[in-house]
């Protein structure tokens, strides 16, 4: 729940039906070293600032990394750094709504079908490249 500080590492998940890992509303986690595999998208974030270093998702069937901004009182401004993002059914990172604001630097985004970084509904992106 809100204020919650959760670390995830050194985790697989494989073969889902769903989400690898959510991160909601308030939930400022540190995710790292995790490997998403076959899943509908490797990680969620809704409306926090957590961090993604360093994990490896490959093949969901959706994106690879959601982040979603829909609440007034909130944003979504996490930091996604150095992890290997491919060969996902439609983009690598897609970002949406207004308050969305994520840091994404020194990423590995290749053979997504769509994009490998998409902005919509007023997302707004610092991309860079060392990091």
């Amino acid at each position: 729940g809100p204020g919650c500080l959760p670390v995830i590492i050194h985790n697989m998940f494989m073969m889902c039906r769903c989400v690898g890992i959510t991160l909601s509303t308030q939930v400022e986690g540190f995710v790292a070293l995790n490997e998403c595999q076959i899943t509908t998208r490797g990680v969620d974030i809704l409306n926090n600032k957590s961090v993604l270093f360093a994990n490896r998702i490959q093949k969901s069937h959706d994106d690879g990394i959601s982040v979603v901004c829909n609440s007034e009182n909130d944003i979504a401004a996490p930091t996604i750094q150095r992890n290997f993002i491919e060969s996902c059914t439609h983009n690598g990172i897609v970002c949406e709504g207004f308050s969305c604001f994520p840091l994404i630097k020194a990423n590995h985004i290749e053979l997504n079908r769509k994009s490998g970084v998409k902005l919509a509904n007023s997302a707004r992106a610092l991309i860079g490249g060392e990091g």
